[in-house]
C-alpha cells in the first residue's frame, strides 16, 4: 500500500503556447484561402511584355488602361488608337485622344488611367505618354507593373 504524504497538488496551467500556434496557423490558413478566392485581374495589353517587380501592390479599381507596345502603338482598354508618333506630332490626334479620356472622366471622375508599357519601351516615349495622359487625368495616372508570382 503506498502512502502520500502531505505533498502539495500543482495548480492547473492555462498554456499559452500552444494556443499562439494554433492562432498563426489559422491567419495564414485565412491568408492563402483569401489569396486564392481573389482573381488576379488580367491586363489584355496587345504585344507588350510588362515588367515585372517584386513589391508591386495589387489595386483592384475601376481604371482605364493605356498600354504602349514596342512598336510605338497606343491601345486604349485594348482597343487600338493611333501611333504615338502621331499623338505627339499633330494637334488634331491630340485632341482626339484628350476627348476620348475626357469622356471616361465624364462616365467616371474618379477613375485612375494606368499606363502599362513593355520592358523594351523607350523611356522617352513612356514619358511622353504619361505626360499626354496627365493633361487631361491630372494626378490620376499611374504606372502600371504586374507582381511576380511567388
Amino acid at each position: 500500500m503506498k502512502i502520500y504524504l502531505d505533498s502539495e497538488k500543482e495548480a492547473p496551467r492555462v498554456e499559452i503556447i500552444p494556443f499562439v500556434d494554433i492562432m498563426f496557423c489559422l491567419l495564414i490558413f485565412f491568408l492563402l484561402a483569401a489569396l486564392q478566392v481573389t482573381r488576379y485581374q488580367a491586363v489584355t495589353v496587345a504585344k507588350a511584355n510588362i515588367p515585372q517587380v517584386k513589391t508591386g501592390v495589387s489595386q483592384i479599381t475601376q481604371r482605364l488602361v493605356v498600354s504602349l507596345d514596342k512598336d510605338r502603338q497606343v491601345y486604349v482598354d485594348g482597343k487600338f488608337f493611333g501611333s504615338l508618333i502621331e499623338l505627339t506630332s499633330s494637334n488634331k490626334s491630340q485632341q482626339i485622344f484628350q476627348q476620348k479620356l475626357r469622356n471616361y472622366l465624364n462616365q467616371s471622375p474618379s477613375q485612375q488611367a494606368v499606363l502599362y508599357a513593355p520592358k523594351t519601351a523607350n523611356y522617352n516615349d513612356v514619358l511622353q505618354t504619361l505626360d499626354l495622359l496627365r493633361l487631361v487625368m491630372g494626378d490620376r495616372v499611374a504606372l502600371g507593373t504586374l507582381p511576380t508570382s511567388p
